[in-house]
């Protein structure tokens, strides 16, 4: 999500949402574990489906299948998305201009552990999957994405894209003013070298003569929580007391009622 603020004021008509964010890159690095252990005759599987069982006088671990009837298909699917989750935050990174698959193929390949003791090189993918941020056309290159319930009747818009739809929808006079302050926040943005390829990607975009910045906290925790510290702010400031709906409120007037107490 994105919006633009002026003078401690959101501008409501900048705001604007895309379905690429942290959530589709972790489905993206699913399908590639997936594929990968395919190749090897494997599945993947998530912690809670399996366990460790020392092989007597050997030095090693046999993982046996665990078959639980009391687990839930949509725990299963939890714990992929963890398993998914780790390797992308582990693995993936920006490349610094667009990413080319031929030229790509060079590019260094990365060790990983699955929790079962399986050990996967990923290469040019790591890239890949980031490359989704900056290429919607990306998302379609992984297998079922299409399909996905993250992708399907949702707008895809590329993080350049809505960065400058969303400037270009404010007045003209405080263009310049956003193009020179954009700030980057979230876990996503905790993705090596993607703070400086979108700076990259916007000044292309940006008019002629316009100094283009990209801030973003330097302490990771603040980076991945900055949202969640400015709301804490906020919502102990004494004018915003004010501001808040009771439950009363919500049952009589609804969601609605917030845009005409907090405008």
């Amino acid at each position: 999500m994105l919006a633009a603020v002026h003078e401690g004021f959101v501008l409501n008509k900048s705001v604007a949402r895309t379905a690429l964010g942290g959530a589709l890159l972790t489905k993206c690095m699913q399908k590639v574990l997936e594929k990968e252990l395919e190749s090897k005759g494997s599945k993947l599987m998530a912690r809670h489906m399996f366990k460790r069982v020392p092989i007597p006088d050997f030095a090693q671990y046999e993982t046996v299948v665990e078959a639980n009837t009391n687990i839930t298909a949509s725990y299963d699917a939890w714990g992929l998305e963890q398993v998914a989750q780790d390797a992308k935050e582990s693995l993936c990174k920006a490349s610094d201009t667009t990413f080319n698959d031929q030229e790509g193929a060079s590019m260094p390949y990365a060790l990983y552990e699955l929790p079962d003791g399986t050990e996967l090189n990923i290469g040019p993918d790591r890239f890949r999957v980031t490359e989704t941020l900056f290429s919607t056309a990306r998302v379609s290159s992984f297998p079922g994405m299409d399909n996905d319930p993250l992708v399907l009747g949702r707008q895809l818009l590329s993080w350049p894209a809505m960065v400058k739809n969303a400037i270009d929808g404010c007045d003209g006079d405080v263009r310049r003013e956003f193009w020179s302050s954009i700030v980057l926040t979230g876990g996503t943005s905790l993705t090596p070298n993607v703070r400086e390829r979108l700076e990259r990607e916007l000044t292309a975009l940006a008019p002629g003569g316009t100094k283009v910045k990209v801030n973003a906290p330097v302490n990771p925790t603040e980076k991945r929580f900055a949202t969640w510290i400015g709301g804490s702010i906020l919502s102990s400031l004494g004018s915003f007391q004010q501001m808040w709906m009771s439950k009363a409120e919500f049952e009589e007037h609804g969601a609605g009622l917030i845009h005409r107490k907090s405008p």
